[in-house]
């Protein structure tokens, strides 16, 4: 019942680094410039503009992800706490994805759903 902890394979932290980093490219490219720019050197903050917000929550999701994939890189994963990840990325992938219609939020579910399957090819693997 016990599974041992494993490192799951070297494509679980190359996917969620290209799910993190096309998370911070739409951010950017949705965004006008004029606002990057406002932002940056202090001429707008959160508090004034909701495309600041909006900058900062995808910026977040994508540091999230960041830290997921160095995790997945370095860390050793017991398959049961990689199949909960996996549901939880899909679960969260979905949620934004409804509530987001463009974006890579399909793409973090997607993330979610290979998780899930990587989880099983670790069980398989003992």
């Amino acid at each position: 019942m016990k599974s041992p902890s494993t490192r799951p394979s070297a494509l679980a932290p190359l996917l969620t680094l290209v799910v993190a980093l096309g998370t911070m490219a739409w951010g950017i490219r949705s965004t006008s410039g004029w606002i990057i720019q406002q932002a940056l050197f202090g001429g707008l903050d959160a508090t004034v503009s909701s495309d600041v917000r909006a900058l900062i929550a995808v910026f977040a999701v994508s540091g999230l992800e960041l830290v997921l994939a160095v995790a997945l890189l370095l860390a050793r994963w017991r398959p049961g706490n990689v199949h909960v990840l996996g549901l939880l990325l899909v679960g969260v992938g979905v949620i934004f994805g409804q509530l987001v219609i463009t974006g890579p939020f399909w793409a973090l579910a997607l993330l979610g759903v290979w998780l899930v399957w990587e989880s099983a090819s670790m069980r398989a693997g003992d």
